[in-house]
């Protein structure tokens, strides 16, 4: 977080893909306050506030803006806003879809190099009661539910996962075997004209 101090020279309203949100224009410099046009505060006010970096946004952190006094005693008008060094360099910043992707494919090469890793070592014994079909089901149900922790160890996030055990992937239906055709009458000589 920073801190500025500086006279509002706007308050800015505009549409954005979450509605309106409001802006405050210090010195040239815009900060923005959220949903709600801040109150007490007009165009021409000096005005204390911290604010939060988030890629290329400013955003005041609720509950930091405060009204100053005006001018300091001997009547200069701040030339500028005065900003702090912030006391943090990286600000948390949700995921997004591609981010969500990126932890997966992690997570699913991770689990993948740790099962083959244990499993090489026979860390992992298969069990003796197991068929010979069900083998592969164990082992991709294993490799996904390693994935799964490995990625809500490293995002703090429950990754959902569809039901795609190799059981439950629908196998090519058989092609019905060709009707047989009919077959031919044998021709015993008789026809409608012999009577």
């Amino acid at each position: 977080m920073a801190k500025v101090s500086g006279q509002v020279n706007q308050i800015k309203a505009k549409q954005t893909q979450y509605g309106e949100m409001f802006d405050l224009i210090i010195n040239g410099q815009s900060y923005g306050a959220g949903k709600f046009a801040p109150r007490g505060i007009s165009p021409g006010d000096f005005v204390t506030l911290e604010f939060e970096q988030k890629g290329n946004f400013r955003n005041v952190v609720k509950g930091s803006l405060r009204k100053d006094d005006g001018p300091q005693a001997g009547g200069e008008v701040a030339p500028a806003a005065t900003t702090t060094a912030p006391t943090s360099t990286r600000s948390y910043v949700p995921f997004d879809e591609r981010q969500e992707m990126i932890s997966k494919q992690s997570a699913l090469n991770t689990a993948l190099s740790f099962c083959k890793l244990a499993s090489d070592n026979g860390a992992v014994p298969m069990p003796k009661a197991v068929k010979e079909a069900d083998k592969l089901g164990l082992l991709h149900q294993w490799v996904l539910d390693t994935a799964g922790t490995l990625y809500k160890l490293s995002t703090g996030r429950d990754w959902v996962m569809l039901e795609t055990s190799p059981a439950s992937i629908e196998k090519p239906a058989k092609t019905p075997a060709k009707p047989k055709a009919p077959a031919e009458a044998e021709d015993t000589g008789y026809t409608e004209y012999d009577e």
